[in-house]
């Protein structure tokens, strides 16, 4: 659950600004495909490590 926050808090900023900018549609479609990623790269992840970007990965989509 931490590598969630980690991911969030990194982008949280940054996605607030952009989607003011840009509008918030892109930005929730960009969300469904962070969290698809996420779930499928959890799911064939070979590693801790990898499995741990992936969990970051959800904590991006998680702030969009």
């Amino acid at each position: 659950m931490m590598r969630l926050g980690v991911g969030r808090l990194l982008v949280l900023f940054i996605m607030g600004t952009l989607s003011g900018k840009f509008g918030r549609k892109p930005f929730i479609v960009l969300g469904g495909l962070f969290y698809i990623g996420f779930l499928l790269g959890i799911l064939v992840s070979p590693n801790v490590q990898i499995a741990f970007m992936f969990a970051i990965l959800g904590g991006i989509a998680n702030s969009t």
